[in-house]
């Protein structure tokens, strides 16, 4: 579902891994990510943010696709 001509800032929560030996006491589980751009699309269970848009062809490139249960903040901004 294309979304309106938009961006948004979203604040959101990745999976993480270690590829060196640790400990329990050192796990690092998730980390939190920051990204903004044009709002590409959205649906129930994605948010897709592109950095770039070709409006003549309404293609988008470079697309970060956040699931919703992954979203700790969005922020919608007109322009």
């Amino acid at each position: 579902m294309t979304a309106k001509k938009r961006m948004v800032y979203v604040r959101w929560f990745d999976a993480s891994y270690q590829n060196a030996d640790c400990s329990a006491d050192n796990f690092n589980t998730r980390v939190e990510l920051e990204t903004a751009g044009w709002l590409a699309a959205q649906d129930a269970e994605t948010v897709s943010v592109a950095m770039e848009h070709y409006e003549a062809h309404e293609t988008w490139r470079h697309v970060t696709h956040i699931p919703r249960v992954n979203i700790i903040k969005l922020r919608y901004i007109k322009v």
